[in-house]
């Protein structure tokens, strides 16, 4: 049999080595922080056997196989004790109240020879040296790289009380280990780095791995609740019947990456670093019941709702996402594995491949207990530390001035009414960790795109029902007050703020809420007219007068100063919002409108309900501050109880490019007018479904051409501007942009221009008002390049050249009909694309001089508009606003023009101004 000698460093033997291992030799010398020294061999199997053929028969003997690995030294007895002593002390065997303190200097390692240690299988022996001690272990998990390259390795380490030299490969963490005694006040942290060829190592306080006190059973690196956490009651069974949590599918985000999965229902668990590696067989919890379920479910879902997480009692959502992304905790009565406390988790273990699930035992406690245990085991997933003192590792908070505002942090433990993440905001506090910020960094924040007034949900009784949530603000801290609108009639008002959604009152269905909230009811001044500060509770309510009029409802977080108070950080949540107002003698819907049109295009119309709820009839007018919005009947009576649609009507004839706002007044009877806001925007006509340019070969765009219809228009062209809107491209020298009128008039806006320097969503609009194109492109009004070579031809259905370089040469040309732009790239290896592209046509009939239209009664009207001495005028006429008549020219004498129109008929009509060529 052939043999492969390995000679190892200090080792003063051959070993034999059978070649179907294949162990490369390696050896390395560690200098970890505080002076210690340790080297780590490759530790492999020894197979000794007999071969009649070899010379060295007669060495060798039968024997069994061993699984061993060893580094042998020479070294005095005196030195060796000497080392053992400062190694055990760094583990905190004799420095428990005085931790040694070395800094975080980090030391750089091989990772070749401690990756080499995995060759060993479960309860193989083995040998280390760490300086000038040997240390003995036994691997006591030694589980197979999965399809992630995820796997762990753990050895405890002989005469060490309990120490374990742990390392792993995650998917989500990465290359990783730990030397470690749980009962001690210092260890190792072993990190790799992101070439994966070294490890780095540095001298850690035992609290950066192991979060809180020690346990009693299990692997070193957990946490656990303690006792404190428990209810000194007897355990109460429910009153439900059990039922599989699994049908029961409650979402706090549906559609989230990120899932915190609760299991009720009994749970096989096979994750490494759970009992050693072996199988936890956990029963379900006797809080398998939609009450209870459904109680606990809330208030955690309450904890994380500023997240983006999707807290679900669905197990398919779970297994529907992604590994790296979930955690899963459990909710057993079986405990006796590990010990009887109320939870445990691993530190920065969410989305892991090594602890997969993080623990609330429910063999005591009741459901509010367990739903605290359940935020604060996977706020330690997500990488918080516990919230203590000076005195304690866990703070327990305090009383409050009321029960009902006694408060701790999530992260400490006792269960008071009031539990929220926190940033060290009480006395003495231990822990100043900006919890937030550390949660939204591994599973980020819950988009908030709530309106900053929103509208009161009131029904046609006055009955108020709204719900609303303080989630966090843009600048990334919670806020702090949400408003809301409405209108009332004289009379009694009665409004109340809960800190629950609605439906889901403590009454019948109790859960922890995160909120103390107050009240204030605020006049169309500003001035506060009610309000409820919500001293000693967390609700509030208001009843009094109010006459008639508009208001604002404003909800506010409050903080409570004092060393039994409690900052507005942390205070996020659900509330509701219930009562009544006074009866309204009518409403309007909507309070506001906002409508959008092409240039010159034709608007579809809008409406507005009124609702008389008043019990006599009352005369009703709409008036409008702008020509271009009306309202279809703007004048008519409504009967009690009635409901009346009126028509608002849009007319974008001759307004411009942009946002147009103006004012519908709704004067109802005696009672005070109701302003409705109306937005109406006029954009480009254009083609925005998007030009890709693609790489690798000298092609036309993927849309070849890009065309879109004009409408038909009054008069000739007189002027074209034309956006190119969102232009990257790798080399701008290559494009070439060729645009075709309707009637075939040709110009060609980009060939050969903008230089080799990449562009990226760049704005390029042309026109004859543009500067030349520069040698590098860039955001900016431009002319037209015209052809390179001037006969240039573009790839076919462009038409053939000869191409224009002059924007002007469209004037004269009809708008009408199908406009188009040909983008080509002439060279191979780049590409890019066009967001979209817009074009301004102005005519010569379509120059509208009057900024709004003019309405009359009677067969007379006096006009006056903004004029230039010496041009032209023509001033038209409609019933309708569409139909245009031509009523007078006139030469204007000076800058502003006053004319007499005379009409046929006495009837209403609007007019417009438009400057001839």
């Amino acid at each position: 049999m052939k043999r492969t000698y390995l000679a190892l460093h200090s080792i003063h033997k051959t070993t034999h080595i059978p070649d179907r291992m294949k162990i490369k030799p390696t050896h390395v010398t560690l200098l970890l922080a505080g002076s210690l020294s340790v080297s780590l061999f490759t530790l492999h199997s020894q197979i000794e056997s007999q071969d009649a053929a070899s010379k060295d028969s007669k060495d060798t003997k039968a024997s069994k196989v061993s699984d061993s690995a060893s580094a042998s030294f020479q070294s005095p007895e005196a030195r060796k004790a000497k080392a053992k002593e400062a190694l055990l002390s760094r583990l905190g065997q004799q420095a428990t109240k005085d931790p040694l303190n070395v800094g975080n200097t980090l030391e750089r390692i091989d990772s070749a020879p401690i990756l080499a240690l995995r060759s060993l299988p479960k309860a193989a022996k083995a040998e280390f040296k760490l300086g000038d001690l040997d240390v003995k272990g036994s691997v006591m998990l030694n589980t197979p790289e999965d399809e992630h390259g995820n796997w762990l390795f753990i050895v405890s380490l002989d005469d060490m009380d309990g120490a374990t030299l742990k390392l792993w490969n995650d998917e989500r963490y990465g290359m990783g280990g730990s030397i470690a005694n749980p009962q001690g006040s210092v260890a190792y942290q072993i990190q790799g780095t992101h070439d994966g060829l070294e490890y780095e190592v540095k001298n850690v306080a035992i609290t950066d791995l192991i979060c809180g006190t020690a346990p009693e059973i299990g692997l070193p690196g957990t946490h656990a609740v303690p006792a404190a956490e428990e209810d000194s009651s007897a355990p109460v069974a429910p009153d439900a019947e059990p039922t599989d949590s699994s049908t029961l599918s409650l979402q706090s985000l549906p559609g989230s990456q990120h899932t915190l999965y609760l299991d009720f229902d009994g749970e096989v668990v096979n994750a490494a670093w759970w009992n050693n590696g072996n199988t936890i067989n956990a029963s379900a919890s006797r809080f398998n019941n939609d009450h209870d379920i459904q109680q606990i479910w809330r208030t955690v879902k309450e904890d994380y709702l500023p997240f983006n997480i999707n807290v679900t009692t669905d197990r398919s959502v779970y297994d529907a996402t992604s590994s790296s992304n979930r955690m899963m905790v459990v909710f057993t009565d079986t405990y006796q594995w590990y010990k009887s406390v109320a939870g445990v988790a691993y530190r920065n273990s969410f989305g892991s491949s090594y602890a997969k699930v993080c623990w609330v035992f429910t063999h005591s406690g009741d459901p509010l207990h367990r739903a605290n245990t359940a935020s604060h085991e996977s706020g330690h997933t997500m990488g918080l530390q516990h919230d203590g003192s000076s005195s304690t590792s866990y703070y327990t908070g305090h009383a409050g001035t009321t029960a009902e505002t006694s408060w701790r942090p999530i992260m400490g433990t006792q269960t008071r009414a009031m539990v929220t993440w926190d940033n060290g905001s009480y006395a003495n506090a231990n822990n100043t960790e900006d919890d937030l910020a550390k949660i939204a960094s591994v599973v980020g924040l819950r988009p908030n795109n709530a309106s900053s007034i929103a509208a009161l949900t009131v029904d046609s009784d006055m009955n108020i029902a709204t719900e609303g949530s303080i989630l966090m603000g843009s600048n990334n801290r919670p806020e702090t007050s949400d408003i809301y609108s409405f209108s009332c009639g004289a009379g009694t008002v009665n409004i109340n703020l809960h800190n629950y959604p609605l439906g889901t009152e403590p009454s019948n269905n109790k859960f922890r809420s995160d909120l103390d909230l107050k009240l204030e009811v605020l006049d169309s001044s500003g001035n506060v007219v009610l309000s409820d500060m919500g001293v000693d509770k967390r609700d509030a309510s208001v009843s009094g007068q109010l006459a008639e009029g508009s208001y604002k409802l404003r909800v506010t977080t409050t903080e409570v100063t004092g060393s039994l108070g409690y900052p507005t950080y942390g205070q996020m949540g659900e509330y509701s919002i219930t009562g009544n107002l006074p009866t309204e003698p009518f409403t309007l819907s909507p309070m506001q409108l906002a409508n959008e049109v092409s240039f010159e295009g034709s608007a579809t119309s809008q409406s507005i309900t009124l609702t008389h709820k008043d019990s006599s009839n009352m005369a009703v007018n709409v008036t409008s501050s702008a020509a271009w919005v009306s309202a279809t009947p703007d004048s008519f009576t409504s009967t009690s109880g009635s409901t009346t649609n009126i028509t608002v009507n849009y007319d974008a004839a001759g307004l411009s490019i942009g946002t147009h706002n103006a004012t519908l007044t709704v004067t109802v009877g005696s009672n005070a007018p109701v302003s409705i806001p109306v937005s109406f925007e006029v954009t480009p006509l254009g083609n925005y479904d998007g030009i890709l340019i693609s790489g690798g070969k000298a092609t036309t765009a993927d849309v070849y051409p890009s065309s879109f219809d004009m409408p038909a228009a009054t008069g000739a062209i007189k002027s074209v501007s034309v956006l190119l809107d969102g232009v990257s491209h790798t080399n701008p020298k290559d494009l070439q942009v060729l645009l075709v009128s309707p009637s075939g008039n040709k110009v060609m806006l980009l060939d050969g221009n903008g230089g080799s320097t990449a562009i990226s969503n760049a704005k390029m609009t042309f026109n004859a008002q543009g500067q030349t194109l520069p040698g590098t492109l860039s955001n900016g009004t431009y002319l037209p390049s015209g052809p390179d070579g001037g006969t240039t031809n573009l790839p076919s259905p462009a038409p053939a050249g000869t191409y224009s370089g002059d924007i002007t040469s469209f004037n004269g040309d009809s708008p009408s009909g199908n406009w188009q732009l040909y983008v080509n790239d002439i060279a191979a290896k780049n590409g890019g694309s066009i967001d979209g592209w817009a074009i301004t046509v102005e005519t010569e009939y379509e120059t509208l001089i009057a900024t709004s239209y003019t309405q009359i009664d009677g067969s007379t009207s006096s006009i006056s508009f903004r004029s230039t001495p010496g041009l032209s005028y023509t001033i038209e006429s409609s019933l309708d606003m569409s139909n245009w008549n031509s009523e007078t020219q006139l030469t204007a004498t000076k800058n502003q023009t006053t004319v007499t129109v005379s009409t046929s008929e006495s009837t209403r009509r609007f007019f417009r101004v438009r400057e001839n060529s």
